[in-house]
């Protein structure tokens, strides 16, 4: 969350002394609370151990729902979900399954969640953030990923299940289910954008892979430039612009990155891995990409702050991730490993934490976050419109200043950052 911080007007000709400044209540209480943040380590929840395949949360990041695979125990291979930013786990009714795939509206309450059993995987949804579910009624496959609208009402559900493996779209919130006119494919994962009309579908069919986006919420769809790749998963930004694709052609598999929608695609810096599951914040620039073991090496989680310019390993364990997930400011993201735990990872949010006038009338901002931020300020002079006027300069890990030049010339500005 940002705060605010107004910057005291020029003090009257002919006075004495300077004007006390004005300032919000958030700013005076993380100027007493807060402290440096640096970028945090991804922190093991209380969740079980199990066969994790998939994590959703809502834009908030305080609801989460995570999936396991193994329909041999249901105490152990369960559907689980979090109403408290992950402090807390509580098993759900749903069944036992296979469960491969999970996805979730925005605010936390729609869900889907799809199975791979043999020789029809089960779909089911909940209204009501896991606390009750129900059964779609339509063909089994071999699914493999699902992704959701902002609103939960556009669905999109992919397949593997060679040699016919299809994509199916609802527009009612999972009640009902139609085969896209995608072609048939070992399709690996797909992805929404948050009003649902900007899609993109992957695969990594042998030997040639397809890619394919809609810009009317899957019913029509057309090839893209994203060059041949096992392409295991994708995820966009909120408005669809901005797209990662990631694959496992290890020793060769690439992250792409396009601006444009997936209209043209170009390979992103990140190195090459074993590339199994990607998210991103609702802006694009706060990307995860995590990596399976290779002979017992390696299972790193890599995150990037610039929208996939630039990458570097977070501090996590090497284990088999599978899935990952993002909150829309990207300050909460997500993990589950295979035979491990649900995973953690908190960026701090910044916080003006003192400022104070300068002798030549210039304005100056003191503030924390996470050492990995790029803090952005904004100024207002009446609270509704903002502008960015510039970013804070880092001087040591988390801790941040800025000075504003403009401000002897504006009577009355308000600050945040974020």
């Amino acid at each position: 969350m940002a705060n605010t911080a107004r910057r005291p007007p020029a003090a009257p000709p002919g006075s004495r002394g300077s004007v006390l400044p004005r300032l919000s209540l958030t700013l005076v209480l993380s100027a007493c609370t807060h402290r440096p943040a640096t970028a945090q380590e991804w922190l093991k929840t209380t969740a079980p151990d199990s066969a994790w395949t998939s994590v959703a949360c809502s834009a908030d990041g305080v609801k989460l729902v995570a999936v396991a695979r193994s329909p041999v125990d249901p105490e152990l291979h369960p559907v689980y979900t979090s109403a408290d930013s992950g402090a807390t786990w509580t098993q759900t009714a749903a069944p036992a399954a296979g469960w491969t795939s999970v996805t979730s509206s925005a605010d936390g309450n729609r869900l889907v969640i799809a199975a791979d059993d043999f020789p029809g995987g089960l779909v089911y949804r909940s209204k009501d953030a896991g606390a009750t579910w129900e059964k779609a009624d339509f063909p089994g496959s071999f699914w493999t990923s699902l992704a959701s609208s902002a609103s939960g009402d556009t669905l999109l559900l992919s397949s593997a299940n060679f040699p016919d493996g299809p994509v199916y779209r609802s527009g009612d919130a999972g009640l009902t289910w139609k085969r896209t006119g995608l072609p048939a494919s070992a399709w690996t994962s797909v992805t929404i954008s948050a009003n649902g009309l900007k899609c993109l579908a992957v695969s990594n069919s042998f030997p040639e892979s397809r890619a394919y986006s809609s810009q009317d919420g899957g019913i029509t769809w057309k090839p893209t430039g994203l060059p041949f790749s096992a392409w295991t998963s994708v995820a966009s930004s909120a408005d669809g612009s901005k797209v990662i694709a990631v694959s496992n052609a290890y020793p060769d598999a690439p992250v792409y990155i396009s601006i444009d929608g997936a209209l043209t695609w170009t390979r992103s810096s990140a190195p090459s891995d074993n590339y199994t599951a990607v998210a991103s914040s609702a802006n694009g620039l706060r990307l995860v990409a995590a990596a399976a073991l290779i002979n017992g090496q390696r299972g790193t989680i890599y995150a990037s702050r610039d929208g996939g310019g630039s990458w570097a390993p977070t501090v996590s364990p090497a284990l088999e991730w599978t899935g990952l997930a993002s909150s829309a400011d990207g300050r909460l993201q997500a993990a589950v490993a295979k035979g491990e735990g649900i995973y953690l990872r908190r960026t701090a949010s910044p916080r003006i934490t003192g400022f104070s006038r300068l002798g030549d009338g210039g304005f100056q901002l003191d503030c924390v976050g996470a050492a990995d931020d790029r803090l952005s300020v904004q100024a207002s002079t009446d609270l509704k419109a903002w502008a960015e006027i510039g970013t804070a300069a880092q001087l040591t890990p988390g801790v941040f200043r800025f000075i504003d030049s403009e401000a002897p010339r504006i009577q009355t500005r308000f600050y945040l950052v974020k």
